[in-house]
C-alpha cells in the first residue's frame, strides 16, 4: 500500500498516507515494544508521504502522547490548524491532562467552557477536575429531554462520572457500566475513560476484583484502537 502510494503522488495528500506510515510503530505498540515504536515513529515521519493527510499533525500528536513523548505532541498539535477552537483546544487540554499539568488542564476547560458545544472527551475532563456545575451543562445539554435508558452509551459514560463525582455512586456505576460496555466494540477514547472511571468507582468500594476485570479488559481493547480516528 505504502508503495502504491509513492507511485501516485495524488493520493500522497489524503488521510491513508500518513497512518500507513505509522502503522509499524502502531504495531510495535501493541507488542508494548516502547522503543521500537518510538523508533518507527520518528522514522516515518521522514518520509515525505508523511507530511500529507488530512488529520497527519493531529494523530501524530496522540501517537506521540501515547508513547509519552509529551514534547513531540505538544510540537505536532502546535501544527494543526486553529480552524476549529473546540478541537485545537481539546488536543492541548489532553496534553495537559496526560502531563498531569492540572493548572493548565483547568484553565483550557475554564475557556472551553465558553464554547457551546465541547464535545465528549473535555467534558470528562471537567467532571474529573472537579468542574461539575460547567460538565453538568453538557451534559443536560447532550442528553436532551431523553429517558436515561434510551440515551446513547457515550452520554450515559458522562452522567454516570457526573454521578459518581456527585456521591451518587450507585445510580452512577450503573450507567458507567452501561455506557463502557456500548463503547466498547469501537475502543472510541470515552470507553477508556469511562473504563478508568468505572474501575476507580469499584477500587473506593474495595472492590478490587471488579476493578481489575475492567481495566484488563480495558487493556486487551486497545488491539480495536487501529484507526485515525479512534487512535487519538
Amino acid at each position: 500500500a505504502s508503495a502504491l502510494l509513492s507511485a501516485n503522488s495524488r493520493q500522497a495528500n489524503q488521510w491513508s498516507a500518513p497512518w500507513l506510515q505509522i502503522y509499524p510503530a502502531y504495531q510495535a505498540w501493541m507488542r508494548d515494544d516502547i522503543e521500537l515504536a518510538r523508533t518507527d515513529l520518528n522514522q516515518a515521519l521522514q518520509n515525505p508521504l508523511a507530511q500529507g493527510g488530512l488529520n497527519g499533525p493531529r494523530d501524530y500528536g496522540f501517537f506521540s502522547l501515547a508513547l509519552g513523548q509529551t514534547r513531540k505532541a505538544k510540537f505536532w498539535f502546535q501544527n494543526v490548524s486553529p480552524e476549529d477552537p473546540r478541537d485545537y483546544e481539546a488536543n492541548f487540554a489532553a496534553l495537559a491532562f496526560a502531563s498531569k499539568d492540572r493548572a493548565e488542564l483547568r484553565s483550557l476547560l475554564r475557556r472551553m467552557a465558553r464554547l457551546s458545544d465541547v464535545g465528549i472527551i473535555p467534558v470528562s475532563l471537567m467532571i474529573r477536575e472537579g468542574l461539575l456545575q460547567e460538565a453538568a451543562t453538557y451534559v443536560r445539554r447532550y442528553s436532551g429531554s431523553q429517558p436515561t435508558a434510551e440515551l446513547g452509551p457515550q452520554i450515559k459514560v458522562l452522567l454516570g462520572e457526573l454521578l459518581v463525582a456527585r456521591g451518587k455512586t450507585k445510580t452512577g456505576m450503573l450507567l458507567l457500566r452501561e455506557g463502557v460496555k456500548g463503547t466498547q466494540h469501537a475502543a472510541i477514547p470515552v470507553y477508556f475513560l469511562g473504563a478508568a472511571s468505572l474501575a476507580q468507582a469499584y477500587e473506593k468500594r474495595k472492590d478490587l476484583s471488579n476493578a481489575l476485570q475492567v481495566l484488563e479488559e480495558a487493556s486487551a481493547n486497545r488491539a480495536r484502537v487501529n484507526n485515525e480516528v479512534a487512535m487519538s
